[in-house]
């Protein structure tokens, strides 16, 4: 039973006028966000937020006080405050995504839930306050929550559309507060509609009075109503005067702003476009029409760098992009006007900053025509200027000073360019810069002077042309400010001048300088010294008078080719006589034993006067030194024409134009050539000289053309028509990287290319011989293995049987030993084949030492404790490490060296076995008590086949070998230390590649068990032709439950057998009757029925090439040989598993 209550017509129409009126004051202080600056933003916000809500809460409370539910109603005050709460908050929310979301569904569908929730929130925090025991109909609920939505939507469209543009702002507004006020109402209305009230209408109902648990009101619902209506209005309706006031404050400053902005623009005399923060263009003034000839629609919406030439747009966009930081840019360049032309304008970039953000730019841009006219005109003064400069036959210059340094900022004039060839040498430069140091320095003090205002001057040389330069300052507020120089060319006056010394010294210095000694020469014999040098050249007292036909009389004269020369016959008597000169004519003269050389010039002297008489000009030059030079040069160079003859190569040398400069007599006898080696030189060595040997003689001189050419060493052969071989050898000298001479040299190297194909045909047949013996090897190791197989496998399965006696068992452990010490033998002949082939492979794994150590130990223990030996392994700290190395070869190093300390050890003897890891290496150390080695034995033993004097001990001399191999293999030492009747110690270095110090967690070390399912039972198929070997598999598997074994003597029997029977694994010899075992294996592969069945090779084959190639094809293993029964048990489980 439930009933509804009911409504007061004036109050649900006053709730509703309220909530319009709210939304209507809320959104007008909303809309004043637009025109406020940043700081003031949120205090509208929250005063939007706070009216919106309390009109929600007033809307709702005055709907429940019109709500008369004929009973006592008792709102509950906590609830009462927290519904204003709620709804002011979420107001602040709604208005928040208003400001920073842009218009989209989400946007609008985002706001419309956030009010759609405070709405909601309001109606059921006040259904709770009310303590009422009610039930509800959904189905208003939801009706009422869809209108609410879509009513709220609309309302979002609004007030973004608002937001976003100023168009119709009142009429939206008004329309979205009274969509707001009637979508609240209406959610309120129609939710209270949706409620019953639990219990049976009262037939008497009590007075409609409310109270709060907080205190008990005396008013009606009606007063509370109108009560708080009218506060509210009241609230509402003073800040929206508050607001309405500060809005028209707002707006008359903005359109303040707008008329300053417009006259700015408008009234700018320059071009003034405004521009957004993307380069559009928004707004332009007048002169945009008037200087550049656009008109406004042109520009507008249109990309602001298309109006600046292409080459220089980057530029500008980059200055654009840069105004983020607030700073006017002023620059230069050219704007297009609208008929296409280009001005020159200076263009300013103002960046527009709203709330620090830059939103756009104002682009004042200045007519630049005229400044550019008048630059140009002076531009064309100052070059008539220039050219008037520099038309003078002096020169003008300037400089100022900048710091320390004087830089010249005018260099023009005739002068000028006949000494430095143009100003770039000299204007903004120093005087260092483009003079030499000596100059600049004696310059400088001239500039400083004129610098402080002194006028002065000074000269100078450059370029072989001397002037003279005047200099003065310029002063300006009692200040120098710059320096002008004019200059003129002094050339011409120093010339002058210099000859006029130079006429003053010429007698006074121009012979004394010289280094030849020179006379005047009379008829009358005397001579007449015009230096001093022939006072020193021939030690005659200075001032001596001199009769030079005396100079022959205390010395002997000698001529050029050492033979006397007379007095008649010297240079000066026949000029005297014939009037001949002499040119650099090579006298000697002898005395005291020793012979001076001169080179002599003389000259005929024609009488100055007629009663004169002839006179003639002698000058002596020095050359003893450089006579001797010669004919020491002489020497050495008929030394080196022996050597270069003497040599077993050919040699020749050509010039640049491959005319023959020398050559020796190997050549001429390799190339065949009967000419003297005289009449050889000079001659074009690819004209004039006859080369026959060639078989090829074009394609030769093409060759040695090319080398010419390429002008590098090079080495090549040239094989004869005799069928003889030239090594060539080609050298270029060359001189300041220019090519002079050309070197060649020729090896007959026919003997040692028949050597080196002696020595190629040795190695093929070394080879051959390698490899027989390891088919030899191979051979062997397979015909002693199968009968071996026989002997140990028997012997394994005897073993076993716990019915033999103990002399029984005793003889078959002697039939077991000898056959595993034969297998032994057999595999260390193999290592040993494989090391010197090369062929022997280290696998690396990690693993810990000590479990090797102990290992080995336990293998050996028993040959031991036959001899009575015992064997003791230190524990260190090594055993606990792992290293990364080759396990397998490092357990038989350790296995041979225990067999021999055993071995060679007397009886109740010791062997000690330890370990050390250092840095670099491990060090294994197997020392024991036996018959020790004699010093000049301990290298020997490392020999293959080297064995010590010990008859009665058995052994082949292989272990020790393959030791030493194996260990220099794996990069390390091994060596002995021994005193013989005392015992030996033999060690083992390796290098330690990587060593772990920690012990390895689980899984790094992982376990290789097998799973196998011991109740399954088991087909396998053994391939064999060798009965002995059939018998023996046959035996081992009769003694194990759940096995079975097929046979096959042939590949095909064998291929039939699995192809029908299916068997879990095959066992396979590689060597049967009708195909190889590689052969049957491929037939399995390629049938659908058995390419899934494990096949294992069980061959006597041991080679390693063997073993390889098998695993490569498929084989799932390879066991050798004989085997080791439990080994190939737990490799036939090992791949019976993989199979499960």
């Amino acid at each position: 039973m439930g009933y509804s209550g009911d409504l007061d017509g004036k109050l649900v129409l006053l709730s509703v006028l309220v909530a319009i009126i709210a939304s209507y004051a809320a959104f007008t202080m909303f809309d004043r966000l637009r025109v406020t600056n940043k700081q003031n933003k949120y205090k509208w916000l929250i005063l939007s937020s706070f009216i919106m809500g309390v009109g929600i809460w007033t809307m709702h409370f005055i709907g429940m006080l019109a709500y008369d539910t004929h009973q006592i109603v008792t709102f509950q005050a906590g609830l009462t405050l927290l519904s204003l709460l709620v709804a002011f908050i979420l107001s602040f929310i709604g208005f928040f995504i208003v400001i920073y979301f842009n218009l989209s569904v989400l946007s609008i569908g985002l706001y419309a839930a956030v009010m759609g929730l405070a709405i909601i929130g309001m109606q059921n925090l006040g259904m709770l306050s009310m303590q009422l025991e009610t039930n509800y109909n959904f189905s208003f609920i939801i009706i009422s929550m869809v209108i609410v939505f879509i009513i709220l939507a609309v309302t979002s469209f609004l007030l973004f559309s608002n937001w976003i543009s100023q168009r119709f702002v009142i009429s939206k507004m008004l329309a979205s507060s009274f969509i707001m006020g009637l979508g609240m109402s209406s959610l309120h209305y129609i939710s209270l509609k949706s409620v019953r009230i639990i219990g049976k209408k009262p037939l008497n109902p009590p007075h409609n009075t409310i109270g709060f648990d907080v205190f008990t009101s005396e008013f009606s619902p009606n007063t509370w109503a109108y009560g708080l209506g009218f506060v509210t209005t009241v609230m509402i309706s003073i800040l929206f005067i508050v607001t309405y006031f500060d809005k028209n404050r707002a707006q008359k400053q903005q359109r303040v702003t707008e008329v300053y902005y417009r006259s700015m623009v408008e009234l700018n005399p320059n071009v003034v476009l405004t521009v957004d923060a993307t380069g559009k263009i928004t707004d332009l003034n007048a002169k945009v029409t008037e200087i550049l000839n656009f008109r406004k629609e042109d520009l507008l919406s249109n990309d602001l760098f298309t109006l600046f030439k292409k080459g220089d747009q980057k530029r500008i966009e980059q200055k654009f992009q840069n105004l983020q930081d607030g700073n006017n840019k002023d620059f230069e360049t050219w704007m297009k006007t609208g008929e296409g032309k280009w001005i020159p304008m200076m263009i300013t970039f103002v960046p527009i900053i709203l709330d620090h953000q830059f939103v756009g730019v104002f682009v004042i841009a200045r007519d630049n025509r005229d400044i550019v006219a008048y630059q140009e005109r002076i531009k064309k003064s100052q070059k008539s200027l220039v050219n008037t400069l520099r038309k003078q036959q002096g020169m003008t210059l300037k400089f100022i000073k900048i710091g320390d340094d004087f830089i010249h900022t005018l260099a023009e004039g005739a002068l000028f360019y006949r000494l430095h060839g143009n100003s770039k040498q000299v204007l903004g430069k120093r005087l260092s810069e483009f003079l030499p140091e000596k100059s600049a320095l004696s310059i400088l003090s001239s500039y400083n002077k004129a610098w402080n205002g002194e006028i002065t001057s000074f000269e100078t040389a450059f370029n072989n042309i001397d002037y003279y330069v005047t200099l003065s300052p310029v002063v300006k507020n009692g200040k120098v400010v710059e320096v002008i120089g004019s200059g003129v060319d002094i050339t011409d006056r120093k010339k002058a001048e210099q000859l006029h010394k130079q006429g003053e010294k010429f007698y006074r210095n121009i012979l004394s300088e010289m280094a030849e000694a020179i006379l005047i020469c009379t008829e009358d014999h005397r001579a007449i010294p015009l230096n001093n040098n022939f006072y020193h050249m021939f030690d005659i007292p200075k001032g001596d008078i001199i009769d030079w036909d005396q100079v022959g009389e205390t010395s002997s004269l000698i001529d050029e080719n050492g033979s006397p020369l007379s007095q008649e016959n010297s240079p000066v008597h026949v000029t005297f006589k014939t009037g001949e000169d002499f040119t650099k004519k090579v006298i000697g003269i002898k005395k005291n034993g020793k012979n001076k050389w001169f080179s002599v010039n003389t000259k005929f002297l024609e009488p100055l006067w007629e009663e004169g008489t002839p006179e003639v000009l002698l000058t002596l030059s020095d050359i003893t030194w450089q006579k001797e030079q010669e004919m020491k040069l002489r020497e050495v160079n008929a030394l080196n024409t022996t050597l270069i003859d003497s040599l077993p190569y050919g040699v020749i040398v050509t010039d640049s134009d491959v005319n023959i400069i020398a050559l020796n007599l190997s050549f001429c006898q390799m190339f065949e050539m009967k000419e003297p080696i005289l009449e050889l030189i000079g001659k074009n060595m690819l004209n004039d000289v006859p080369v026959t040997i060639f078989k090829d003689k074009p394609k030769e001189e093409e060759r040695y053309l090319e080398i010419l050419a390429n002008n590098q060493p090079k080495a090549d052969e040239i094989v004869t028509n005799k069928e003889r071989i030239l090594k060539r050898l080609y050298s270029p000298f060359n001189i300041d990287q220019e090519n002079k001479h050309h070197l060649w040299i020729f090896e007959d190297i026919t003997i040692q290319r028949k050597m080196e194909r002696g020595i190629i045909v040795a190695k093929e047949e070394a080879e051959k011989s390698n490899l027989a013996k390891s088919d030899f090897l191979s051979k062997m190791s397979h015909e002693l293995r199968t009968p071996l197989n026989g002997i140990l496998g028997f012997s394994q399965l005897l073993e076993l049987d716990q019915t033999l006696s103990s002399q029984q068992q005793s003889f078959n452990q002697e039939i077991l030993k000898g056959g595993r010490h034969l297998l032994s033998l057999i595999n260390e002949i193999l290592d040993l084949a494989r090391i010197e082939t090369g062929k022997l492979k280290i696998t690396k794994d990690t693993f810990q030492i000590g479990n090797v150590i102990d290992e080995c130990v336990r293998i050996v223990e028993s040959t031991a404790k036959m001899k009575k030996v015992s064997i003791m392994s230190e524990k260190s700290e090594c055993h606990e490490k792992y290293v990364y190395s080759d396990q397998v070869r490092l357990k038989q190093i350790i296995l041979n060296l225990l067999d021999n300390a055993i071995k060679y050890n007397r009886e109740a003897g010791k062997v000690e076995i330890l370990c050390n890891c250092k840095d670099t290496f491990i060090e294994i150390h197997v020392k024991d008590t036996g018959v020790g080695i004699p010093v000049n034995e301990q290298l020997t033993i490392f020999e293959p086949f080297y064995r010590l004097d010990h008859a009665h001990i058995e052994g082949t001399g292989i272990g020790l070998a393959l030791v030493h191999q194996i260990v220099q293999l794996m990069g390390g030492e091994v060596g002995v230390s021994s005193v013989p009747g005392v015992g030996s110690d033999f060690w083992v270095r390796l290098p330690l590649e990587q060593m772990l110090r920690e012990k390895m967690s689980k899984s790094a070390v992982r376990s290789q068990e097998t799973v196998l399912l011991e109740e399954s039972s088991y087909q396998i198929l053994y391939i064999e032709d060798q009965h002995s070997n059939l018998q023996l598999v046959e035996q081992i598997f009769a003694k194990i439950p759940n096995y079975s074994l097929m046979c096959a003597l042939n590949g095909k029997t064998g291929l039939e057998i699995a192809k029908h029977q299916n068997p879990d694994l095959i066992l396979l010899d590689l060597h049967l009757p009708d195909m190889s075992g590689f052969d049957v294996f491929q037939q399995l592969q390629c049938s659908a029925e058995t390419k899934g069945i494990p096949v294992i090779a069980l061959s006597a084959n041991a080679m390693e090439k063997d073993i390889r190639s098998a695993l490569e094809m498929g084989f799932k293993d390879y066991v050798t040989k004989p085997f080791d029964l439990s080994d190939l048990l737990n490799v036939i489980k090992g791949n019976l598993s993989v199979r499960i």
